[in-house]
């Protein structure tokens, strides 16, 4: 299973062929080679990030066909097997908000460290004799318990012993015992009575319904010697009031289901089932349409490189363009030249940037300082600055129109927004550092704040590019 989560965390290359731990029998391979795995958690990869651990690992285990292989490898039983596989699903259900990553970094550490873990119950839905051990049974219940194997004698302790308290370690040769290995072998014996004590008690409050409790021959006390469980003066059990066969199965019932009544089912199931599309306005290039946001860059880059602007851009200079507008709007920089420009020496030196001496190749603070006291005096801005709050998280959800199946669940952070008195947002404002934005470009900004106005019911919203010094209006709807 942590070879599936590793592949799932880091796909490999298509062309290498990977040494899977779980796929190391030839017979197991012969319908599922390799390479197949390989595509596979590639693509299951993929969604890593839009959805829960138990989730991807359940289609993981499906896809790579885990229970049919299993069968194959223990043909005289694989219940306990396919039960450890759901029990390791299922302690992937609490991390669907710390995701994969923390799931994959807490099983390898218990790995590593040879933690034991109780196995799978393949008996946990179903009537089932279990023999288990009473270490093993602590934390457990089960309707009927029966102590078995308790009228043996208990090992009797005797050679190399350990005093605790003095952290001294005693042995005899021979039949000579001094006084002190005496006493420590009567203090050892009382610690494994006492050990021994509580075993029973965890045996024996195992019962949710009834505890069977075996009776003692004479002369052989055995482990059930240690406690009067007052066997004695109970009546021995009545098997009457149990049948003695089991009841006979129900009769297979005809499955008078035409091709017809399939397909309308199935249909049925499909209106009704709901999937959750995750949406991140704030990380538009790493939406899904990804071919559409490359090409749209792309274009960008060959613009610039066409036109040769009179400005650099990049995402370093969007970075400390937005933070430098945060820092004003917190009143943690003052919004004079000075200011903007000493503050952005700062901002480059921390990134390890050298300022440059032409902004057409490279960052110059004078130019990012000038950048952001034109954009505070742009009439859009300046009259929404006192009610401005940066860094604004925003979450929503809605049912897509072209497929009612779809909740689309939207979550992002705001450059700014605008609150009104009641406290709700009424302006959502994102600023643009682009030098040079082409139309498609555009088009996903006025996407991506549209995303922001559905889910914070705001009622309009301002792109702002700043090199350019121009404010887009959008509105909601």
């Amino acid at each position: 299973m942590l070879d599936i989560i590793d592949g799932l965390l880091a796909p490999e290359d298509p062309d290498r062929i990977p040494r899977f731990s779980l796929w190391t029998d030839p017979v197991e391979i012969d319908h599922l080679l390799a390479r197949e795995v390989v595509e596979i958690l590639q693509g299951l990869a993929i969604r890593a990030r839009s959805t829960t651990p138990f989730q991807l690992l359940a289609e993981a285990v499906e896809e790579l066909r885990v229970r049919p292989i299993l069968k194959q490898r223990h043909p005289g039983g694989a219940e306990r097997a396919l039960a450890n596989v759901d029990l390791y699903l299922e302690m992937a259900r609490p991390y669907d908000v710390r995701g994969l990553g923390a799931f994959a970094a807490d099983m390898r550490a218990r790995w590593e460290n040879s933690e034991a873990e109780v196995e799978g119950r393949p008996d946990a839905e179903e009537q089932a004799v279990r023999l288990i051990t009473m270490h093993s049974a602590k934390g457990l219940e089960w309707p009927i318990v029966i102590p078995v194997n308790t009228m043996t004698t208990p090992q009797a302790t005797s050679g190399l012993l350990l005093n605790r308290s003095a952290g001294t370690a005693h042995y005899h040769i021979g039949p000579v015992r001094d006084a002190t290995y005496e006493a420590v072998l009567l203090d050892e014996r009382a610690q494994q009575e006492r050990e021994r004590i509580r075993l029973l008690y965890v045996a024996c409050t195992r019962a949710a319904e009834l505890l069977v409790v075996p009776s003692l021959s004479e002369g052989r006390p055995g482990w059930l010697g240690f406690v009067d469980l007052g066997v004695d003066e109970m009546s021995p059990i009545d098997l009457s009031q149990f049948e003695p066969h089991l009841p006979p199965s129900e009769a297979d019932q005809e499955n008078h289901q035409d091709r017809d009544a399939f397909a309308l089912e199935a249909n049925r199931i499909v209106q009704s089932t709901r999937t959750i599309q995750w949406r991140q306005p704030s990380r538009h290039e790493m939406s899904d349409d990804d071919a559409a946001m490359t090409e749209a860059l792309a274009t960008v880059f060959v613009e610039q490189e066409a036109e040769k602007p009179e400005v650099l851009g990049g995402p370093l200079r969007g970075t400390i363009l937005h933070k430098l507008m945060e820092e004003v709007l917190t009143g943690e920089v003052a919004d004079n030249l000075n200011s903007l420009e000493a503050r952005s020496a700062e901002l480059l030196a921390q990134v390890g940037e050298s300022p440059a001496e032409d902004a057409s190749k490279g960052l110059v603070p004078n130019e990012l300082a000038q950048v952001v006291a034109n954009t505070l005096t742009l009439p859009e801005v300046s009259v929404l600055r006192d009610r401005l709050h940066t860094e604004f998280t925003v979450f929503g959800h809605h049912v897509d129109a072209a497929a009612p199946q779809t909740e689309i669940a939207l979550s992002g952070i705001t450059d700014a927004v605008a609150l009104a008195p009641d406290g709700k947002i009424e302006v959502v404002v994102d600023w643009k550092s682009d030098v040079s934005p082409t139309n498609t470009l555009r088009e996903n900004y006025r996407t991506q704040v549209r995303d922001y106005l559905d889910a914070s019911g705001a009622t309009r919203g301002l792109v702002v590019y700043m090199t350019l010094g121009q404010v887009e209006e959008i509105s909601a709807g």
